[in-house]
């Protein structure tokens, strides 16, 4: 991954985790450029059979199910999470495991923390899916993009 991809997968994360906390909305206005660089910057570089391709294939594969949920169940996902996690997956490929399955565990403890704590139901609970995929997703960006260049 390229170090620019990173740089935009990380500020994505970050600006939609603010808005995500402060609105509870993850802005198309936000998530729509930052798949439209990363994808032209994997086009520019050339790299479509290594990158773009799957990273397209692998967003596909997540997107599509989550944004189904999103729409039959709409308290469980919102389509700016979809979409943000279509931008971790477009940068990432099939790698963007690493960092989803963490952030999806943290919020799920947190949920399940905060119902306990508060000793009422998990229905109608919704949280701020964004700062949950934030924290291990620049962790992963940052290192794969930014260092991980350094050590190639």
């Amino acid at each position: 991954m390229a170090p620019l991809e990173a740089i935009v997968v990380c500020l994505a994360l970050g600006i939609g985790s603010i808005t995500d906390l402060r609105h509870r909305l993850i802005p198309d206005l936000l998530t729509l450029p930052a798949a439209g660089a990363i994808g032209l910057l994997e086009l520019l570089s050339g790299n479509l059979e290594g990158g773009f391709l799957p990273g397209l294939l692998t967003l596909a594969l997540i997107c599509l199910p989550l944004g189904a949920l999103s729409i039959l169940r709409p308290g469980s996902f919102g389509m700016g999470d979809v979409k943000l996690i279509g931008v971790m997956a477009l940068a990432a490929g099939p790698a963007v495991w690493l960092p989803l399955i963490p952030g999806l565990g943290l919020a799920t403890g947190f949920g399940l923390l905060s119902a306990a704590r508060e000793r009422t139901g998990l229905t109608g609970r919704t949280l701020p899916l964004a700062p949950f995929l934030a924290v291990p997703g620049i962790a992963f960006f940052a290192w794969t993009g930014l260092f991980g260049q350094l050590l190639q």
